[in-house]
């Protein structure tokens, strides 16, 4: 066999080296890919799942039924005490309520995580007129909540969905001007520029 003949044989098989080595890197790396958005999947689900049987155990903690016995017995009980013993029960009451306050800011707070979560998810699937109106319900929770502290991020989001969504109703569009009267003049210019893109769609 010639040098040249061997050479030629030698960079053939390189070749066929390299393309086996290609496709294998390949499959590596779309496989990969693959378990990443798999597992990305996963973990939402889970997220929101955990989200939700919390959500379920404060609900269940505060029964209507377990209200209205306690409110009878604190009624039946004040018709004969003592001015002391009713300064008691007023402490009673005044703990009672705060009790029931707290666990209305922990539901408050599941909500706002909860619709953030739908809007992640309705951007996974493409879908970028739900997840804009998730994260607007979102925000306007989180506005009114005034404990929240998802605003620069969810007005992000939703500055995103607007920039990835065809079309939008009226009513949808005009609900951003409802939740932007309630930012604080730090967001006015971002607020701005969200409602210039929606008056483009």
């Amino acid at each position: 066999m010639e040098i040249d003949d061997l050479i030629r044989v030698i960079v053939e098989q390189n070749e066929d080296y390299k393309t086996m080595l290609q496709w294998a890197i390949s499959g590596i790396i779309s496989i990969l890919v693959i378990f990443l958005a798999a597992n990305f999947f996963v973990m939402q689900k889970l997220r929101k799942k955990e989200i939700e049987k919390v959500k379920q155990e404060i609900i269940t903690d505060l029964k209507e039924d377990d209200l209205k016995q306690i409110k009878s017995e604190l009624s039946s009980e004040t018709k004969s005490l003592t001015r002391n013993e009713l300064s008691s029960v007023w402490y009673s009451i005044y703990n009672l309520q705060n009790t029931v306050e707290d666990k209305n800011t922990e539901i408050t707070s599941l909500k706002i995580d909860l619709k953030f979560l739908k809007g992640d998810l309705h951007v996974q699937q493409g879908v970028y007129a739900n997840a804009y109106k998730s994260y607007l319900s979102a925000l306007r929770n989180c506005l009114e909540f005034k404990q929240c502290g998802l605003v620069d991020v969810l007005l992000q989001k939703v500055e995103e969905s607007v920039d990835n969504v065809d079309n939008l109703l009226v009513g949808e569009k005009s609900e951003f001007s409802s939740v932007a009267k309630l930012l604080n003049s730090e967001h006015e210019e971002q607020a701005k520029k969200i409602q210039g893109k929606l008056n483009q769609l």
